[in-house]
């Protein structure tokens, strides 16, 4: 605790911690208070009958997909549709997700592919503008090629309510599965207030595996009490 009140920080964050496990416990003994509270489902795909992930894509859009860096063509509104998730639950939690510009998803791609890990990609694109109005992402990493972990799935405003999510979600998990044998387990984590996303991943084949916390205090709460 001296080293992160030393660092001139103003606050300090936990994640993920469970409702009523040790460390939440020790947690708010240090001043700590939960700022958000999330679910993390998990599907294993051995187990869920592939006709779950037959979902027709909404009339006016179409689906574009790839592995890897964002095609040229589409960076700009990709980085725009990126943005949504900021429209996310987030409770009383202090983070913010990033504010996705064409320049941040290039160093993004280029930080994963140095890190060796493969990012699949599946957007919804509006016929009409030929715009991305839609995404969802899923990272796997080199030492645990087993789970794919959903980083972000998010609509734009005026396109919601029209069942993309839930068409992109299903066409990804088709593609995995027929490409990633060896991909066993994706997981996501969504917020508890959520419920239309939680439904949505039900549907899909997901099972809610534990509620999680997410806990913060501020510099000066912990100063003085032992770590």
């Amino acid at each position: 605790m001296p080293a992160v009140v030393e660092s001139g920080r103003g606050i300090v964050r936990g994640q993920p911690m469970k409702p009523d496990s040790a460390g939440s416990a020790w947690a708010a003994g240090l001043g700590f208070e939960v700022t958000h509270s999330m679910v993390m489902q998990v599907l294993r795909l051995a187990a869920i009958p592939a006709r779950l992930w037959e979902v027709p894509v909404p009339a006016g859009y179409r689906l574009t997909q790839w592995t890897g860096a964002c095609p040229e063509e589409l960076v700009d509104s990709y980085a725009a549709a990126r943005r949504a998730i900021q429209d996310a639950p987030s409770g009383r939690s202090s983070h913010r997700e990033p504010a996705w510009t064409p320049e941040l998803v290039r160093d993004a791609d280029r930080e994963l592919a140095q890190a060796g890990a493969e990012q699949r990609v599946v957007v919804a694109v509006d016929d009409s503008t030929r715009q991305v109005v839609g995404v969802h992402v899923v990272h796997s990493y080199p030492h645990r090629r087993e789970i794919g972990y959903i980083h972000d799935t998010s609509v734009l405003a005026a396109h919601r309510g029209r069942g993309l999510g839930r068409a992109m979600k299903a066409r990804q998990t088709r593609t995995i599965a027929a490409e990633r044998p060896d991909l066993e387990l994706i997981c996501t984590t969504t917020a508890t207030t959520n419920t239309h996303m939680i439904g949505i991943n039900h549907a899909l084949g997901y099972e809610t595996a534990r509620t999680m916390n997410w806990v913060e205090t501020t510099t000066a709460g912990p100063a003085g009490k032992p770590a």
